[in-house]
């Protein structure tokens, strides 16, 4: 396999010469568990997902200063 050097703060890493990804990314690869085998459920994920949109749809109403129960209420729709 050929590989590339890139450079970070850390210093130089080896980066396989046929992925787009550098120097960091290579790094949390060889430190952290990657992949299948470490992902997390497909609950979880899904749950982040309602998560984030209940936020953000809570966020959008809170612009226009919307009173909390009404938030609470928009929010608990998406769970």
């Amino acid at each position: 396999m050929e590989y590339r050097i890139e450079h970070d703060t850390m210093g130089e890493v080896r980066v396989p010469a046929d992925k787009y990804w550098g120097a960091q990314t290579e790094r949390s690869r060889n430190n952290f568990k990657i992949g299948p085998a470490a992902s997390m459920p497909h609950e979880i994920i899904e749950g982040f997902a309602y998560l984030k949109k209940a936020a953000a749809f809570a966020s959008r109403f809170s612009v226009v200063k919307t009173p909390r129960w009404q938030l609470a209420k928009a929010a608990a729709f998406f769970l």
